[in-house]
């Protein structure tokens, strides 16, 4: 036991010692993400009566522009810059099968906004939004130590699916010249789901030094196996 909380809490130094880090750039994935991030274990009494609401909030803003490694730096200079708002709340619903195992259904809802320069001359930027229900997730959880004993730390691990119950193909008016709006899908990156059914794998994890100092953490992988949905971006002829 001690040498595998000995292994967790490695791995977590690792991490905060690394002098290189690689994170996904794409902005549409955003939304998707493990709802909790266990900080300790709930109280195993009453366990198959033990319910937990979860709530939290994400918002994301996107401006930067990359090919590759390289920033487009002019982009803000020239302010033809895309820039995204995202605002998310959580909620998720967990129920304690046994003192090890649980299950969580969650949910987000999204108000997305999408901000930029018109291809006809204006100079004015535009925006398009959307808002409702995204990708809902059903996750089984399971401690793989037993939470009596190991009370000062412990790993969580996830499986489970991602549902297409957020609307992929959500639209919003966009201006064609000074005069003519046409309706349209709105980008990929404010979309409300992908449209695809995706599993997920993941993993929570907490150790406590002290009464007073611990760490935590949530690690989240999805695989969805629909590459398109067939919604058009627009890109190569956004007006």
């Amino acid at each position: 036991m001690r040498q595998s909380i000995l292994i967790f809490i490695s791995a977590f130094f690792i991490l905060f010692i690394s002098n290189k880090v690689t994170a996904q750039g794409c902005v549409a994935i955003r939304t998707t993400g493990g709802s909790l991030c266990t900080m300790q274990h709930p109280e195993e009494k009453n366990a198959s009566d033990s319910w937990e609401l979860n709530i939290s909030n994400r918002y994301f803003n996107s401006f930067r522009h990359y090919v590759g490694t390289a920033e487009q730096k002019q982009r803000l200079d020239q302010h033809t810059e895309v820039i995204n708002h995202v605002n998310t709340l959580n909620l998720s619903i967990s129920k304690k099968i046994n003192d090890r195992l649980s299950f969580s259904v969650g949910f987000p809802i999204l108000a997305n906004s999408r901000s930029q320069r018109a291809n006809f001359g204006a100079k004015d930027r535009y925006q398009t939004h959307s808002f409702g229900i995204g990708d809902m997730n059903l996750t089984v959880y399971r401690w793989m130590f037993d939470p009596a004993t190991s009370r000062k730390g412990n790993l969580q691990l996830g499986l489970g699916l991602k549902l297409p119950t957020g609307d992929y193909k959500y639209q919003d008016y966009f201006p064609i010249n000074d005069s003519t709006k046409q309706l349209r899908s709105v980008d990929q990156s404010i979309q409300l789901g992908d449209g695809g059914t995706g599993i997920t794998v993941e993993a929570n994890g907490f150790y406590n030094f002290s009464s007073l100092f611990g760490i935590y953490g949530n690690l989240f992988y999805m695989l969805n196996p629909r590459e398109q949905n067939g919604v058009p971006t627009f890109r190569s002829n956004p007006n």
